[in-house]
């Protein structure tokens, strides 16, 4: 059954409300500045090396206080780098706020601004019809492919802009998250863009285009939505299905529908009695681990055996979200050390390359273009990350749980 009713973003002023409400009542804006001070300078310490100019594109941008912090962590890596930053973002008010922050914010003359208000498909018309063959050397699309009509297009576009050395960061929520969930049970029955990175995830799998992941855990009180009338419980919900005033126009069958999945563990848990919806965010599980990066570009020469069977936790969630089949996710931080992996002759390091590549005696009996490649992958920050001068391996687990 389609969408009865009328979108929530058709009303600005109850969308800005509910938007507003949604921050005050997530943990959102925290874990996702938690990822850029704590683990974006790594990815940023690989755009651009060397040049004199990085040009940087942010895509939905709001009000710039998520690009400012982005743009100082890229000056931090490369501090004696200008910057030529595009900003697309299609509303006014949001492009007005923007250059009221950085007109305030000191220590940005190494960067000159050029503001496009423009829609991420108006600005892809743009381009093309101006022909340019410049090369962006980092965009970023944050929270906002939830608002064009084809995200995969939309990223196969902006990929394209990338410099050689180039990366596109996209931050969605979770396939696993409670939205997840909620849009895989009333995908048909709300206005919400159904687009989570289980989507993107998939789509990049299927073109064969290597990415790094990143979940970031957060969360979202909704414990009154189940409040009868409550304001601010209705106006959650209206954010939740992004349908206008849901309570009063959603029909009684898919109201309580939706209440009691917003209940479920598949979407929420309970915590000193409020309910706590699952926000989690994914920058495109263990289905992402180094072990997931190693066999996607090594499968035909290493999963030759019984026991490796170059299958991971994304390749059956892609299964079970094909089948519709709901789930539970959780994810379990591992790592392992190989730095003894690049030591010629090193026995340890030697063990390890058998044991990750599950080829016997895989230094000596690999051919020396498999060896290189292996080993300059193992060191890719897809695979690992470098900790006080050891190789650490991304082991990350993933534990599905299916109910009957």
């Amino acid at each position: 059954m389609a969408a009865p009713n009328r979108s929530l973003v058709e009303d600005y002023s109850r969308y800005l409300k509910a938007f507003e409400l949604f921050l005050e009542r997530s943990s959102e804006h925290q874990c996702m500045r938690d990822f850029i001070h704590n683990t974006l300078p790594n990815i940023l310490a690989t755009v651009g090396v060397g040049k004199s100019t990085l040009n940087v594109m942010g895509v939905g941008s709001g009000a710039g206080e998520i690009d400012l912090e982005i743009l100082t962590q890229l000056h931090a890596k490369h501090p004696e780098a200008r910057v030529e930053n595009d900003v697309v973002e299609p509303s006014g008010d949001m492009l007005y706020k923007y250059k009221v922050l950085v007109a305030k914010t000191l220590g940005l003359d190494h960067i000159s601004f050029r503001f496009n208000k423009m829609t991420a498909i108006e600005f892809e018309s743009d381009w093309k019809q101006r022909n340019t063959d410049r090369k962006l050397d980092f965009i970023h699309m944050i929270q906002m492919l939830y608002y064009v009509n084809d995200p995969e297009a939309t990223v196969s576009f902006f990929r394209s802009l990338l410099h050689k050395n180039g990366k596109l960061l996209v931050i969605l929520v979770s396939g696993d998250s409670g939205w997840g969930g909620l849009w895989r049970r009333y995908r048909d029955q709300v206005h919400s863009r159904c687009v989570t990175t289980a989507d993107i995830k998939s789509f990049l799998d299927a073109k064969g285009i290597h990415y790094e992941s990143h979940v970031f855990a957060s969360s979202m009180d909704i414990t009154e939505c189940f409040t009868a009338e409550d304001e601010k419980g209705e106006l959650m919900l209206d954010f939740l299905t992004e349908v206008l005033e849901f309570t009063k126009n959603a029909y009684p069958e898919l109201n309580s529908g939706v209440l009691e999945l917003l209940k479920q563990p598949e979407c929420s848990r309970e915590v000193d009695g409020r309910v706590m919806f699952n926000n989690n965010m994914d920058a495109p599980p263990a289905g992402q681990s180094g072990w997931g990066r190693l066999w996607r570009t090594y499968r035909a020469q290493l999963c030759m055996s019984d026991i490796s069977q170059c299958v991971t936790s994304g390749d059956v969630r892609n299964f079970l979200d094909a089948k519709g089949i709901p789930y539970q996710s959780h994810t379990l931080p591992s790592q392992m050390d190989i730095t003894e992996c690049f030591t010629a002759g090193d026995e340890k390091g030697e063990l390890l390359l058998d044991f990750l590549t599950e080829v016997l005696e895989f230094s000596k009996n690999a051919s020396p273009e498999l060896k290189a490649g292996v080993l300059e992958l193992l060191k890719h920050p897809e695979c690992s990350r470098e900790v006080d001068g050891r190789i650490i391996f991304n082991n990350n687990l993933e534990a599905l749980v299916l109910t009957p």
